[in-house]
C-alpha cells in the first residue's frame, strides 16, 4: 500500500462547524467525490481539540485544525507516486476559500508536515514539472518492488 498524503489547515480564528461542512461539500463537487477516503461524504473534517494529541505540535497550537482526505498516494521528491496536481488543488482550495489558514502537507508514514508557502509550492511545481512520476517508474522497471520504496524517505 502506497504512502498516503496528509493535507491539513490550521487558522488562529475558530472556524464553525457549519462553514466547514460547506468547504467539504464544495471540495468533493469540485475535485470528486471518488477522489477521498474515509467517511462517505467526507473530504475535510473539523479536528475537536481533545482529538490534538493526535497530531503534530506545529499543528495544534491553533483554534482550528482541519484534516483533508486525499486518495491519492504522498508526492515528493525520493516518492513520486501522487497525482501533485490534485494534490496541489486541494491546498490552494483551502487556501483561496479561507485567507485565515496555513496549509500544512506530508505523508502519513512520517510524521512530518512542512507549511505549503509560496515558495514551497513553487519548489513542487517545479519538482513535478520536470520529473512528473518518472523516477518512481524508472525504479520500478529497474527491480525495486514498491514495498521496498515505501521504507525509504519521502521527503
Amino acid at each position: 500500500m502506497p504512502v498516503g498524503a496528509e493535507i491539513f489547515a490550521t487558522s488562529e480564528v475558530v472556524l464553525k462547524e457549519e462553514d466547514v461542512k460547506k468547504l467539504n461539500d464544495d471540495l468533493m463537487n469540485q475535485i470528486g467525490h471518488d477522489r477521498f477516503v474515509g467517511p462517505a461524504e467526507c473530504a475535510l473534517t473539523l479536528v475537536l481539540p481533545d482529538e490534538y494529541n493526535l497530531f503534530e505540535e506545529v499543528l495544534t497550537n491553533s483554534a482550528t485544525l482541519i484534516e483533508a482526505h486525499p486518495v491519492t498516494a504522498y508526492y515528493g521528491a525520493g516518492y513520486e507516486r501522487g497525482l501533485w496536481p490534485e494534490l496541489a488543488a486541494i491546498i490552494e482550495f483551502l487556501k483561496r476559500r479561507v485567507p485565515t489558514v496555513r496549509v500544512w502537507y506530508g505523508s502519513d508514514t512520517y510524521g512530518e508536515v512542512t507549511e505549503t508557502t509560496a515558495q514551497w509550492m513553487s519548489l513542487m511545481w517545479d519538482y513535478w514539472a520536470e520529473n512528473g512520476n518518472r523516477p518512481y517508474q524508472n525504479r520500478m522497471r529497474r527491480g525495486n518492488s514498491p514495498e521496498s520504496e515505501e521504507t525509504g524517505s519521502a521527503h
